[in-house]
C-alpha cells in the first residue's frame, strides 16, 4: 500500500463517490466509506462515476471480512457502521479536510494567532515574476511584470507575452490561456506584415 487512505464520512452525492473512488484506484490508496451513505453503492451514477475503477481500490489493508456481502462492498474498500469504528480499526494519524470547519493563522506583523469559523476558503498565493533577465530588454511594472498592451505587445517590436508575469490585471489560469491566445494571434498577425529578410 503506497498510497493513503481516504475516508468519505457519510457520503452523500453518488458521482462524486465514484470520482473519488477513480482517484484513489489512480493513486494506489484505500476508500474507506462511513455510513449511513445517501445512496445505494448499486447506483447507477455511482457505478458510471467510477465503473472501470472500483475493482482496483486497494484492499490489502482492509481488516477482515466483518461487512462481507454488506452494500456489497467487500470487494473495493471497506465499508464501517460509524466513524468510531473507523478509528478502532484504522489507529495512526489522521489529517481532516471539510466544509464546515475554520481556520487558524498567525498574523507576520503581530505574531498572534487567530482562528476564524468558515464555510469555505479561497487560497490566493501573492509571487513575484521570474522576469529580472528581461530588465533592459523590454519595459517593467514596478512590479517586475512585462508591460503589455492589450495585444499582448511588449515594448520590442516583435516581442509578446502573456499569462501571470505581465501586466494583464487577473492572475488566473483562465485569463492567461486568453491572453496567450491573443499574443500568439498578435505574432501572427505582426509575421505576415513584416516583410521576409534579404539574404546577404
Amino acid at each position: 500500500m503506497n498510497g493513503f487512505h481516504v475516508v468519505l464520512v457519510e457520503p452523500e452525492i453518488p458521482p462524486n463517490t465514484g470520482n473519488v473512488a477513480r482517484t484513489c484506484a489512480a493513486t494506489n490508496s484505500a476508500l474507506h466509506l462511513i455510513k449511513p451513505l445517501g445512496f445505494d453503492v448499486d447506483d447507477k451514477t455511482l457505478k458510471r462515476a467510477g465503473l472501470d475503477y472500483w475493482h482496483f481500490l486497494d484492499q490489502a489493508n482492509l481488516p477482515g471480512d466483518s461487512h462481507e456481502d454488506d452494500y456489497g462492498l467487500t470487494r473495493y474498500g471497506q465499508l464501517y457502521d460509524n466513524l468510531d469504528a473507523f478509528f478502532a480499526a484504522n489507529p495512526g494519524r489522521y489529517w481532516y479536510a471539510t466544509t464546515h470547519g475554520g481556520i487558524r493563522y498567525t498574523d507576520r506583523t503581530t505574531d498572534e494567532s487567530h482562528e476564524l469559523a468558515l464555510e469555505g476558503v479561497f487560497v490566493q498565493i501573492g509571487l513575484l515574476p521570474n522576469t529580472e533577465w528581461l530588465a533592459g530588454s523590454v519595459d517593467l511594472s514596478d512590479r517586475g511584470e512585462i508591460v503589455i498592451d492589450d495585444r499582448g505587445q511588449t515594448s520590442m517590436p516583435g516581442v509578446f507575452a502573456a499569462g501571470d508575469c505581465t501586466t494583464v490585471p487577473y492572475k488566473q489560469i483562465v485569463v492567461a490561456m486568453g491572453a496567450g491566445a491573443t499574443a500568439a494571434l498578435s505574432a501572427f498577425d505582426h509575421l505576415i506584415r513584416t516583410p521576409a529578410p534579404v539574404p546577404a
